[in-house]
């Protein structure tokens, strides 16, 4: 989380808001089949939204190494099978 995390500039509430989203997707074992790094990815965007602070999936992808579109389908994965609304 930190290496995505740091070049961004994410405060420290956003890393433990994606931490614990990152839990919640594992205790549902989510993570089958699927790259760490994606889901990684994806918390943190996820835990950007939800927190307010606005970042773009290219950012994202920028600062991972992997494409915009992985990102994007990882994100949307998460929001489905976790049941998050996202306003």
């Amino acid at each position: 989380m930190y290496r995505i995390a740091s070049p961004l500039n994410l405060p420290k509430n956003i890393l433990e808001t994606a931490s614990a989203i990152y839990r919640k997707a594992i205790k549902k074992n989510l993570n089958r089949g699927r790259s760490v790094q994606g889901m990684v990815v994806a918390s943190v965007y996820l835990a950007c939204r939800r927190c307010g602070l606005v970042r773009t999936l290219e950012e994202m992808a920028q600062a991972s190494g992997i494409s915009k579109k992985e990102v994007g389908r990882y994100y949307r994965f998460l929001v489905k099978r976790l049941g998050v609304s996202i306003l």
